[in-house]
């Protein structure tokens, strides 16, 4: 009979603690003691044209931080009047979260809101959760900035942004935000972590703010035309150094037969020079300027360049590498 009652009672024990649980009240949280947006400062073109970064600056502050984390506790919505737009959490990395923070929203050029318009930040409590009252809110709707230069302008002022928010965290937090290193101020690698987890492709939007930069090297274009080529060919039609006609006769071409005749000159020339001085240095030093006075007399730019070429390779060799009769 005992134990028939102590089967009977067991379940009826388990449901009334499983009663009480249910009646148990869940604890409420508490308003923040400080909850203020500092700023925003709004950037257009940072990774791509007509793209969006929304940066914020803000603070919520305990005297004993609930059990929940900012990630978990609050909000920040850009609002269209009564419109969400988007919505992030902070990022609870220092302290959970609280204290100053910085929290950023990204829209690619395809998503993008209409530029500077009459939009809310707002911060606020998750209303999933249980507060003591409404869910606390502040907002600011007087934006910082709204900058809209060319894309590297933007990286510019938004690596400069960062660092500058960085240096703040770094005093309310008393952790190394950013670091001197090679002529220039960067995130350590706490920073880097931090911003990295906030700004969404946080390496492309301010790479100057990362000691590891990935920059896109600025490549000149080359001018690969035969424009100047053409000019030299051009001012020589119609003079005495116009040989079209004798070509013609012999059935070549004026440039090959005008680089006959004057490099046959020039080292005709060239040798009489080093047989009277006797010595072929002079020939060295004259032979460039000759070379360069072909490309004026018809002969085609690309035979002066490849015979200047051989000329100086040449020289180098006889100034430096023939060996020594003494």
């Amino acid at each position: 009979m005992t134990l028939k009652i102590r089967r009977w009672l067991l379940p009826v024990f388990i449901a009334v603690l499983a009663t009480f649980a249910l009646l148990t009240p869940v604890l409420a949280i508490a308003d923040p003691d400080t909850m203020t947006i500092h700023g925003v400062w709004v950037y257009q073109n940072c990774r791509q044209d007509g793209d969006q970064l929304y940066i914020v600056d803000a603070t919520l502050a305990y005297g004993a931080n609930p059990s929940e984390t900012s990630t978990e506790a609050f909000l920040c919505r850009l609002m269209n009047g009564s419109t969400e737009l988007r919505a992030v959490a902070p990022y609870a990395y220092y302290d959970d979260g609280y204290d100053r923070f910085v929290v950023a929203i990204y829209f690619s050029s395809a998503d993008a809101p209409a530029w500077e318009g009459s939009y809310t930040m707002e911060l606020t409590g998750n209303p999933l959760l249980s507060w003591t009252g409404d869910p606390p809110s502040a907002s600011v709707s007087a934006f910082n900035l709204w900058q809209d230069n060319e894309m590297d302008i933007t990286q510019t002022v938004v690596s400069s942004r960062i660092l500058y928010l960085a240096d703040i965290l770094e005093l309310a937090w008393s952790v190394d935000m950013i670091e001197a290193s090679g002529g220039g101020h960067y995130l350590t690698s706490y920073g880097e972590d931090y911003f990295t987890n906030v700004v969404e492709y946080a390496s492309e939007v301010a790479p100057y703010a990362f000691s590891g930069q990935i920059i896109q090297p600025e490549i000149e274009d080359v001018d690969t035309s035969t424009a100047y080529a053409d000019d030299l060919e051009t001012d020589i039609v119609g003079t005495s150094l116009d040989l079209t006609d004798t070509a013609t006769a012999f059935g070549v071409g004026r440039g090959p037969l005008t680089a006959l005749l004057y490099y046959g000159a020039v080292v005709i020339f060239l040798a009489v020079v080093s047989q009277k001085l006797q010595t072929y240095k002079p020939a060295m030093v004259l032979s460039l300027p000759l070379v360069v006075l072909g490309a004026f007399v018809g002969v085609p730019l690309i035979v002066s360049i490849l015979v200047g070429f051989v000329c100086i390779l040449f020289i180098a060799w006889t100034l430096f590498y023939k060996p020594s009769s003494a």
